[in-house]
């Protein structure tokens, strides 16, 4: 009975369990044929992030990390972790010095290290969070941000019932009330930066 909700929102066909399957529409790089949100956040996470799982028993990334607790992700993570994400990178792009491997194998916490985790200096910026998303763990929540973010233009939006990617597609009729607000305050946000109000309307 737990999971009967999930059987409105999954997809009505199987997903792909072979690697090959995987990584064919991942190189598709038409924007019409091949899966361009997912692409684009691939390069993003080969060429900026370095966010491939990386658990305490990973033998290729997290050897020496001592007290290295388990992620959100551990049920997903693999042995090789560092490894795959690599070999996917080069695949898929060709990128070979990824930042994971430039963080001298030590992969987790590299983004943090390099961006500054949640003390983030960046300006209009808005993160946008499902509460039930494992990601937002990881993210910038409304409750977390400093007055020196708020001052720069940083916001978060939290979405309570939220799963992942959770008001990141067009508005809709059918999104509920959370849903509706956060993309509201997106489009504020926007309006504000651009010094366009027409868009809030």
């Amino acid at each position: 009975a737990a999971l009967a909700p999930l059987a409105v929102t999954l997809p009505a066909h199987c997903l792909a369990a072979r690697y090959s399957s995987y990584l064919a529409p991942l190189l598709d790089s038409n924007f019409s044929t091949g899966t361009p949100t997912n692409r684009q956040w691939f390069y993003q996470l080969c060429n900026e992030f370095g966010q491939q799982t990386c658990e305490p028993y990973a033998t290729d990334c997290a050897t020496g990390e001592a007290g290295l607790p388990p992620s959100v992700f551990a049920l997903f993570s693999h042995d090789d972790d560092l490894q795959r994400g690599l070999r996917l990178c080069e695949q898929l792009f060709g990128i070979r010095a990824t930042p994971p491997a430039l963080w001298t194998g030590k992969q987790r916490g590299w983004t943090n290290v390099a961006h500054g985790g949640r003390g983030i200096r960046a300006s209009n910026v808005v993160f946008i969070n499902g509460r039930r998303d494992p990601y937002s763990s990881v993210s910038l929540l409304p409750e977390q941000l400093s007055a020196a973010q708020t001052r720069l233009g940083v916001r978060s939006v939290a979405i309570a019932n939220g799963s992942h990617c959770v008001g990141m597609e067009a508005t809709s009729a059918r999104d509920d009330p959370d849903v509706t607000a956060a993309k509201r305050a997106v489009r504020e946000a926007l309006a504000e930066w651009l010094g366009r109000p027409s868009l809030v309307s």
